[in-house]
């Protein structure tokens, strides 16, 4: 399974197919965070460059997709902790001074981008000023005193990733409008509930 997501979101997020990859999975390791797919870029035919999204390295957005998963998948099936939004906050109250307005399904994809952020500059002068869903994928907009270029990629992969991260539950999902609302959601979710 969580190979499987590796490559369904991944090859999405670079725009790649599942017969013009432009990576493959080497292997799985343990870390502190969960277990780290290993991958690496194969030669060969690439698809076309996306203009909006050329700033970004397909590799720095298959890193982000591998430390996001290793937090999905740390505990063995992906069980969202009903209160953790408050553990983001207490736990990082500079870097997070209010409760993200998202799903349930992107605290992974936050909860990696956090950790990863706290390595680069230790958050001491980070600040989200934003964290929100808009059409569709997560808006992270963080203030720094110092302008750090790691951090803008970092946010910029996550936003990017979310966009194929379902916002309900965090399994492969796609960009749908329910209900006049575009939304990223897997195919369970994809379903709007009869109230």
């Amino acid at each position: 399974m969580l190979i499987d997501e590796f490559y369904r979101i991944g090859a999405d997020a670079i725009h790649e197919h599942d017969f013009n990859r432009s990576f493959t999975v080497t292997g799985v390791v343990q870390s502190w965070s969960g277990p780290v797919v290993q991958w690496r870029p194969v030669r060969g035919k690439r698809a076309a460059r996306d203009p909006e999204f050329d700033h970004l390295r397909p590799v720095a957005v298959l890193d982000a997709l591998a430390r996001t998963l290793a937090h999905r998948w740390v505990h063995g099936r992906p069980l969202c902790p009903l209160d953790w939004k408050q553990r983001l906050t207490s736990g990082m109250p500079r870097l997070f001074p209010f409760e993200p307005e998202v799903g349930n399904g992107w605290v992974w994809l936050i909860a990696a981008a956090a950790n990863h952020l706290s390595a680069i500059d230790t958050c001491n002068d980070m600040r989200t000023n934003e964290l929100k869903e808009k059409y569709g994928t997560l808006r992270w907009d963080i203030a720094s005193v110092e302008f750090h270029q790691e951090a803008d990629e970092y946010t910029s992969c996550v936003d990017r990733l979310s966009g194929y991260i379902c916002e309900d539950c965090g399994a492969p999902g796609q960009i749908q409008a329910l209900r006049g609302w575009d939304r990223c959601v897997c195919h369970k979710h994809a379903v709007p509930s009869i109230c």
